[in-house]
């Protein structure tokens, strides 16, 4: 017998964003081409599934859509509805307030439409209640907004209610425990003051106010913790180097008129308008979330710039005593501080269970073109302690294509995070113009278990440290032939690549109990079938050919071997495991494993 060459171990001033067109070019009778181009981006295990779609589910040519905003049915998280600022045609910027709805958990959408389709709209905003009925704000210019209502997971809308409003507003529904649960909370910015906060609390039937928010807290969002405190975070009037995040404990009650206390925070940085990637836009928003199972804990996330050469960062901030102290500034980008790439549109939500989640576009790879980007993801797990290593969820696009007459994809993305993955509306030009996408981020093995737990946990390994579940990615052949009991599968890279690693695991078997492997160059023809179930396929008789013992299965039942590839020699390979439960033997299925270059 002779050993495999394989090593295995275990492993400025006042700015209006959002400006009125009075007149329209496109007509309802110029809807934009008919779908050409796919609906669904991949890469690697990261599936974008086109939103803006037509009747068939395809692409519409001409058009654009962007600054998106996601709502999902707490009662039901298969309804999902997004809403975006929707151009039918590029030669125009008069926009209209776009949406589309899932029933089956953002797998396939409805076809794109527009609420009110001669009326111009846009800003919009997404949530939900409790009973899981569907808000949709939208700013129609001046000082005022518009919010819809949907009782059918957003097949249809009913409304609006007209309330005192302005430019960049966001729109929060209460599902607290409090006594504000159903409240619907609306904020905007500083241009449209000075009094820039309204309330409803009939469920979206009127609004009171405005109301003052001390310090104006301006292109930002709103959060809300178990106990109904309200938290609205953004610039300082428009003071792109100033952040402040207000706080109110009494918006929650309607008899209270509304008020607001406010804490200065370093992000260590400037906001960015303007620049390269959005020309005509900012490069994200001021957002802030609370964490749901940790008290107190509000965390924010911004892109800045920093001082020094670094153009953009992402910036994560937390506050544990309920916004009266914060952290400094943790950079959750893991790139050069010196490659001069741009980190914008960051987004954060945070799951029930306190992890936090990440996205943004990223030009790092894209050799000094600053249109050039990646959307990026990382998350947490210890409450932004600590951040996994950054990885792109789609291919390269460029953020110039398909503009509209406004020089922007929008200022925001929008996410919401559940148990498992993190929910993203995003808008990218994949089809070589604007459109927004669906994607479902961080359980590419679909165990309702987001892959950083998996890892963590040990049911899933990364043996070539991106931060994906081996199993997600590339798996050599399996030739079946087991018992049907236990699973030996060997997964990560294409173990013929130079610098590959690849994870061998064994599961289904008995926790903490000792594994043979058997690997042989030759495969036995006919498989000779084994007592307990299943047939042996590798022929140990031939060179080369080894047999592995004293690897223990850990307390989940998984090995977790490395296999390092790209030797000098093509080689193909045959496997299987062995293990021992009382008085059976447990034989696996039979791999195909090719390694060496």
């Amino acid at each position: 017998m002779f050993l495999l060459p394989l090593l295995l171990s275990f492993q400025g001033g006042p700015i209006q964003l959002e400006k009125r067109v009075p007149r329209p070019i496109e007509r309802p009778s110029n809807p934009p081409s008919p779908s050409s181009g796919p609906n669904i981006v991949r890469r690697g295990p990261f599936a974008s599934i086109q939103v803006n779609v037509d009747a068939l589910g395809g692409n519409k040519k001409g058009d654009a859509a962007n600054e998106p905003s996601i709502a999902i049915d707490p009662t039901n998280p298969r309804r999902i509805v997004i809403g975006w600022r929707q151009f039918d045609t590029i030669r125009s910027s008069f926009r209209k307030n776009g949406w589309s709805y899932s029933k089956d958990g953002g797998k396939s959408w409805a076809a794109g439409a527009t609420i009110q389709s001669n009326l111009f709209n846009s800003d919009p905003v997404l949530d939900t209640d409790l009973s899981g009925k569907f808000y949709y704000l939208s700013y129609p210019g001046g000082r005022s907004l518009k919010v819809f209502r949907s009782s059918n997971g957003g097949q249809s809308w009913t409304g609006p209610t007209n309330l005192t409003g302005g430019d960049k507003a966001w729109m929060l529904v209460d599902k607290s425990n409090s006594i504000g649960k159903g409240n619907i909370y609306v904020i905007w910015q500083v241009l449209h003051g000075p009094n820039t906060f309204m309330r409803s609390t009939d469920g979206g039937n009127s609004f009171k106010g405005p109301y003052a928010v001390a310090n104006w807290p301006t292109f930002g969002t709103m959060a809300q913790d178990s106990a109904g405190n309200l938290y609205a975070f953004g610039l300082r009037r428009q003071s792109f180097g100033t952040f402040v995040l207000d706080k109110s404990v009494n918006a929650k009650d309607k008899t209270k008129t509304p008020t607001f206390s406010s804490r200065f925070v370093n992000m260590g940085g400037r906001m960015a308008f303007a620049k390269t990637p959005n020309p005509q836009g900012l490069l994200g928003q001021a957002q802030v979330v609370v964490d749901p199972s940790r008290r107190g804990y509000v965390y924010l996330l911004c892109s800045v710039d920093p001082s020094g050469s670094d153009p953009l960062d992402v910036h994560f901030v937390r506050s544990t005593d309920g916004g009266r102290t914060f952290s400094a500034p943790v950079r959750v980008n893991d790139d050069s501080r010196t490659n001069g790439a741009w980190q914008w549109h960051g987004t954060i939500s945070v799951s029930p269970t306190g992890r936090i989640d990440v996205v943004w576009n990223d030009t790092r790879n894209s050799r000094g073109n600053a249109r050039l980007s990646e959307t990026f993801y990382s998350y947490s797990l210890d409450a932004g302690k600590t951040w996994s290593k950054n990885v792109p969820i789609g291919p390269q696009w460029n953020s110039s294509l398909g503009w509209p007459r406004q020089n922007k994809i929008g200022d925001y993305y929008h996410a919401l995070s559940d148990k498992a993955v993190m929910n993203l509306a995003y808008a990218t030009t994949y089809n070589g113009e604007q459109d927004v996408y669906f994607i479902r981020i961080g359980d590419c093995n679909k165990n309702g278990i987001h892959d950083g737990v998996d890892l963590r946990n040990g049911t899933s390994f990364d043996a070539n440290q991106n931060t994906i579940p081996d199993e997600c990615e590339f798996c050599q052949t399996d030739l079946g032939f087991g018992g049907g009991t236990i699973k030996l599968s060997v997964c990560g890279d294409d173990l013929t690549k130079a610098g590959s690693r690849a994870s061998l695991d064994v599961q289904g078997g008995p926790a903490n109990a000792p594994v043979i492997l058997l690997f042989s160059a030759g495969r036995l023809n006919p498989p000779i079938k084994f007592p307990f179930g299943g047939s042996i396929v590798p022929d140990l008789l031939r060179s080369p050919s080894v047999v592995f013992t004293g690897f223990v299965t850990n307390s989940r039942g998984h090995v977790g071997a490395t296999l390092k590839g790209g030797s000098s020699n093509l080689l193909t390979l045959y496997a299987q495991a062995v293990q021992v439960q009382g008085t059976k033997i447990l034989l696996s299925n039979a791999l195909k494993i090719r390694t060496g270059r």
